[in-house]
């Protein structure tokens, strides 16, 4: 070593009298030396100074024993016929002391964000994907790894552009949108669905720079409701086919539904009847005088084995009576025991 500074003898602990006239590798761990003493054999040989001009990180080693993470910077040049190297050297340790804090962190966020029940995505405002749980990333047949970083144009091609509509207006906004159900496509091609929250994600100053992203996959509960509609459909129409008036009452006496001839039959306009009680059909003097009375539209839950048929006086909206014959059939639900009433025939009062 020729020349050794006051920042050399702060980052090492030796003085100049200590290391100059010395050889390099006594600031140097025993695993580099080698390196160190084949790449000057090399320099010497063939002249080829690979590092000049670069950059290193590696550790060097203080006069107490102690090791430390280092970056220098190497140049080379000739003096007087004779090749001259010089390192400046940066003591790097509060960077790597923050490198591994953050990389610690993030391995904890990243735990944390495959615990989460639900796909989990960060977006920033180019709909890039910064963070992704583990969960979401599976979702289309890649890791986590393989999808950060990247555009959500390269892996939802479809949907994207919507998508990204919908983040930005909750970053512009600065409010969240719940609720969003929306499809999506596997890495495998199947489409599915999704329920969506979208929050706005803020820096510490209160800026929004970007949108965290929570789904659930709804699929199921979605064909199953796609059946039930369809299941509601196909009931609507075997009701509205048939010729008698029809009512579904339940156990309190609520009316579930109708058809357009029931309607007609007592004056009332289509979905006027539903969510009301049955006893607005009735005259007052026939309907039930105290709660623990039963309806006459009602079958008790222990004699349900049969349909039961019986006559009894209706009472249309505009106040006209009249005497029909029903025939009340019950049926067990979900939701506890139904009745339906089939009227049979209607003979207008006198």
């Amino acid at each position: 070593m020729l020349s050794w500074n006051s920042a050399a003898e702060r980052l090492f602990g030796y003085g100049a009298w200590e290391v100059l006239g010395e050889c390099l590798t006594v600031i140097m761990p025993e695993r580099y030396r080698a390196d160190h003493e084949r790449a000057l054999g090399r320099v010497r040989t063939t002249g080829d100074v690979r590092l000049k001009g670069t950059i290193v990180t590696m550790h060097g080693l203080r006069k107490d024993g102690r090791e430390f993470p280092i970056e220098m910077s190497l140049s080379s040049w000739m003096s007087n016929g004779q090749r001259v190297h010089c390192g400046i050297v940066r003591d790097i340790t509060a960077r790597k002391e923050s490198e591994a804090r953050l990389l610690q962190q993030q391995i904890q966020q990243q735990v944390l964000l495959d615990l989460i029940p639900a796909m989990v995505w960060y977006k920033d405002s180019h709909n890039r994907i910064l963070r992704i749980n583990r969960r979401a990333a599976e979702s289309i047949k890649k890791t986590v790894a393989e999808v950060e970083g990247r555009s959500t144009d390269e892996l939802y091609p479809e949907e994207a552009e919507r998508y990204h509509q919908d983040d930005l207006e909750v970053m512009v906004s600065g409010r969240p949108k719940l609720g969003i159900i929306e499809p999506y496509q596997t890495g495998a091609g199947e489409k599915r669905w999704v329920q969506t929250d979208k929050v706005p994600y803020l820096d510490t100053q209160g800026n929004v720079i970007g949108v965290l992203v929570f789904a659930q996959d709804i699929t199921e509960w979605k064909r199953t409701e796609e059946a039930l509609h369809e299941s509601v459909d196909v009931l609507r129409a075997v009701l509205e086919s048939a010729l008698n008036g029809i009512v579904m009452v339940d156990a309190g006496g609520t009316i579930l539904l109708v058809n357009t001839h029931f309607e007609r039959q007592f004056g009332y306009e289509p979905g006027e009847l539903p969510g009301e009680s049955i006893e607005r059909l009735i005259p007052t003097r026939c309907r039930a005088q105290s709660p623990d009375e039963s309806s006459i539209f009602w079958v008790h839950p222990d004699d349900l084995s049969s349909s039961r048929r019986r006559d009894l006086v209706g009472l249309r909206k505009d106040g006209a009576e009249f005497i029909l014959t029903i025939t009340l059939t019950p049926q067990r639900t979900s939701k506890g025991v139904c009745v339906v009433a089939a009227i049979n025939r209607i003979y207008e009062s006198s």
